[in-house]
């Protein structure tokens, strides 16, 4: 039986424990209003790095959000969720200056997200 710990959901399954943050990745799809967005099979689109000639965000409240969802991704990716941990490091880099490939690289990564929210980190007893 699922157990919620500090935000974690902590399950025990013969001699493993399997350990997911579900209800963090629904909250930030919610805060988003991608709940029900189509899940993508990878965290980051191909052209990752080709952002020449993209114009920066001017919206204040799009580097806000922005910013805090980087937070909450770079949270989920040291934690349970490591595949994406260089996709977040890469959209960090432009935390502070993102512009609108990095708005659409970070709404990419968020259906990722959907797709992955019930994924598990195993650990097993040897």
């Amino acid at each position: 039986m699922p157990v919620q710990h500090l935000g974690y959901n902590l399950n025990w399954c013969k001699n493993e424990l399997k350990i997911n943050q579900t209800d963090l990745i629904v909250k930030l799809l919610r805060q988003f209003g991608m709940e029900d967005c189509k899940a993508v099979k990878t965290p980051c689109n191909g052209n990752f790095l080709n952002e020449i000639g993209c114009n920066l965000l001017d919206d204040v409240i799009k580097v806000t959000l922005s910013q805090q969802a980087i937070g909450s991704l770079n949270y989920l990716a040291h934690h349970t969720q490591p595949d994406v941990l260089f996709t977040v490091d890469q959209l960090s880099k432009y935390s502070i200056k993102p512009n609108q490939f990095h708005w659409s690289s970070l709404k990419h990564m968020l259906h990722y997200m959907k797709g992955t929210k019930n994924e598990c980190s195993v650990y097993k007893q040897q």
